[in-house]
């Protein structure tokens, strides 16, 4: 709850309670929308109290909140400087976790040299302290990484290289799971559907009690669903997997599961409804920062829009993917851009 949050975050008796509620706060703020909110948050934190420990995390926080706000050399800086902090104070374990979750988000984004430079660095720090958890969850990224690039070749031999570093591990079950879920994308690229079924099923049995889990599942599902006709099941099981990424504040998927589900409208002929789904995913992209996301979407909706034979609509269009092609990092453009899609 973002209110409790701020309380413990000014009140807390302990500073290093209150700088992670002040972090925990920041980030949930930030995914609201409230980025300026977000920023003060972390600028009141009482620094000089705190262990390096305690100000990286709020700088790792301040990063990923600029991030979000589209502004990649600012955040990469700022997770330098507490990457910086982290190797002073030898917490090598936390810097590779938080470096490979910021990778998985620059992933999510579609900013693959920079997530790809992220992996590199977490799996380099997993080694250190000899996490190989971490390490086959680093390559396990890297492996989605070039699935999301059309290296499927390149894809399957990280996965099999990661499946090989997780071996019998009886901790590895999460880490596990994910890892079925990316060979789960490849076989669905290969059209090997019987494959992604069986690599589904397993996902589910090692974390499909876990919510975010759950979702993914959902999406893959719905995919597979959509490639053999089955648009309702596909319909019920986004209607399953939106929500939830939005709950865990997953709102990049959530933006392309609404994309998905324009994509089986426009399967059924629906021509107005796959619209008003592609419409809500660019929206949804535009409100969390991710521009690449949105023109991804933005290209379903042209091919949509011209079979319908409308050259005014299509010419608005091109103009709005130009826009996103030229304001990539620029700090305003989202306000803008929802002014054009309202």
């Amino acid at each position: 709850d973002l209110l409790l949050l701020r309380f413990l975050a000014r009140h807390h008796p302990q500073p290093a309670q209150a700088s992670r509620a002040a972090a925990a706060a920041a980030r949930l703020a930030a995914a609201s929308g409230q980025l300026a909110v977000a920023r003060d948050l972390l600028e009141r934190a009482e620094r000089p109290a705190l262990s390096p420990r305690d100000c990286a995390l709020l700088d790792w926080a301040d990063g990923d909140i600029l991030l979000d706000a589209g502004l990649l050399s600012e955040a990469t800086l700022r997770h330098r400087e507490a990457l910086d902090r982290l190797e002073q104070d030898r917490a090598y374990d936390l810097a590779a976790t938080l470096m490979r979750r910021t990778a998985d988000l620059l992933l999510a984004r579609g900013l693959l040299d920079e997530a790809g430079r992220r992996y590199r660095e977490a799996r380099t720090l997993h080694r250190r302290v000899d996490d190989q958890v971490g390490v086959a969850a680093s390559l396990r990224g890297v492996g989605d990484l070039a699935l999301a690039s059309g290296e499927v070749l390149n894809a399957d031999a990280i996965y099999d290289e990661a499946d090989e570093v997780l071996g019998g591990s009886s901790e590895a079950g999460l880490e596990r799971a994910n890892l079925r879920l990316g060979q789960a994308g490849l076989a669905i690229a290969r059209g090997n559907v019987a494959s992604a079924e069986e690599l589904l099923y397993e996902a589910e049995e090692l974390a499909g009690h876990l919510p975010l889990m759950r979702a993914n599942l959902a999406r893959r599902r719905a995919d597979l669903a959509l490639r053999r006709g089955g648009h309702e099941e596909a319909m019920e099981l986004l209607a399953e997997a939106i929500p939830a990424y939005q709950r865990a504040g997953h709102r990049e998927a959530a933006a392309a599961a609404i994309r998905l589900r324009g994509d089986v409208a426009a399967a059924r002929g629906e021509r107005l409804e796959a619209a008003r789904h592609y419409s809500l995913a660019i929206a949804e992209a535009v409100r969390v920062g991710d521009l690449i996301g949105a023109r991804r979407v933005l290209e379903h909706l042209l091919v949509l829009e011209r079979t319908g034979h409308d050259a005014e609509r299509v010419d608005e269009l091109l103009a709005l993917r130009e826009e996103l092609d030229g304001e990539l990092g620029h700090p305003g453009w989202r306000d803008s851009l929802r002014l054009r899609l309202s």
